[in-house]
């Protein structure tokens, strides 16, 4: 992120935020009717190549194929980040999911909900349940966006919630998954994440094809490294590292809930002998995303087999 975005973002939050939300509505306006015009303007202007439907080879064209060609309801459900906390407990795997504190579709109810418990509650995350990124961290009297990001006033939270609960995400890059999920504000318990780590499982059809290794998450700082399911590096100059403790029971959650989906990426947080859920995510980075290099991006699509869903179209 430039000094200028930060600048911008710490001082006039509100504003910055509302207009990223206005910019992403007005990128998509005029392709609603036809999305996939959209996504391969997209896809041209990042890679410099032009999207091949018809035979899919690169990680981020088969992302696509899937975004356009693939539908599942189940996936509403799971995309919603305050329901699929609901439904894993009623399924089961309720320890691992963060407690949720309060919720409410009134930005006027949370704000009396922060007023009464701000003595009681030292640090909270407030989330909303339809869309990617709306994360505040309160913080023994400090509030931080992503990436670190300070906010100096919480009324301007509450303004950017406000924002937030008009806006529909599918909009941003045409993920139908989020398409009609209820908007909501919540208000989940902090999770200490110095000296935690994400873990990123991209999975196909329950099989685990390769791990994104997070650390720093929230902060400027944020790395991203590459591993197969054997934890053996993927790409040059990454050290081996040991799997996590916990791996054996994020096989059987991602076996148990990812096998219907041909992508699927299940991420989890581990923090010292605690883990916690974190989210479904069923098209990386909406589509438009990059590993980094083109010739990447087609080593990392071999790992992805979408010959089902590409036989089904025939």
């Amino acid at each position: 992120m430039s000094k200028i975005s930060s600048y911008f973002k710490t001082h006039l939050p509100s504003l910055t935020f509302w207009l990223g939300k206005k910019k992403c509505i007005l990128s998509t306006f005029f392709y609603r009717r036809c999305p996939i015009k959209w996504t391969l303007k997209k896809y041209k202007k990042r890679f410099g190549v032009k999207l091949n439907f018809d035979d899919p080879k690169s990680f981020f064209e088969k992302m696509n194929y899937i975004k356009h060609f693939y539908f599942n309801d189940k996936e509403t459900i799971l995309s919603d980040k305050y329901n699929v906390k609901k439904y894993l407990t009623e399924n089961g795997d309720g320890e691992v999911v963060p407690k949720v504190l309060y919720h409410t579709d009134n930005i006027r109810d949370l704000k009396k909900w922060f007023m009464k418990n701000i003595d009681t509650f030292k640090n909270f995350v407030i989330k909303t349940s339809h869309s990617c990124g709306d994360i505040f961290i309160y913080n023994n009297g400090k509030i931080t966006r992503k990436y670190g990001i300070k906010i100096k006033n919480i009324n301007s939270v509450f303004r950017m919630l406000k924002t937030a609960l008009k806006y529909n995400h599918y909009y941003t890059c045409f993920e139908s998954n989020y398409r009609y999920i209820k908007p909501l504000v919540f208000v989940e318990e902090y999770i200490e994440m110095n000296n935690s780590v994400e873990f990123e499982f991209m999975t196909n059809y329950g099989q685990i094809k390769f791990i994104n290794v997070v650390n720093n998450r929230q902060s400027k700082q944020k790395s991203e490294l590459l591993y197969d399911p054997l934890w053996k590096p993927i790409g040059n100059n990454i050290k081996p590292i040991s799997a996590p403790s916990k791996v054996e029971y994020m096989k059987k959650f991602i076996t148990k809930y990812a096998s219907d989906f041909p992508f699927c990426r299940v991420d989890f947080i581990e923090n010292g002998d605690k883990l916690y859920f974190c989210e479904f995510t069923f098209v990386k980075s909406g589509g438009i995303g990059s590993f980094g290099s083109v010739e990447l991006d087609k080593v990392m699509g071999e790992y992805l087999d979408i010959s089902k869903l590409l036989n089904e179209e025939k």
